[in-house]
């Protein structure tokens, strides 16, 4: 999957925590998304905005025992 692994290499050149292995494991629309959102984390606050889709669930929080 030639499309897969660019998104993936451009993923991890906004994010080279992130392991290769790992991002495998989701779908070409699930990377396309996470790369959109990385994108926009890097411009000027006041310009961007990431909209979370519908289909998923908020960001949860759990405090520390």
């Amino acid at each position: 999957m030639p499309q897969k692994n660019r998104i993936i290499d451009e993923i991890r050149e906004l994010n080279p925590s992130a392991e290769h292995q790992w991002l495998e494991s989701f779908s070409i629309q699930e990377l396309e998304h996470y790369r959109e959102h990385l994108r926009i984390t890097l411009e000027p606050a006041s310009s961007a905005r990431w909209i979370r889709r519908s289909d998923l669930a908020p960001v949860t929080m759990r405090e520390c025992a």
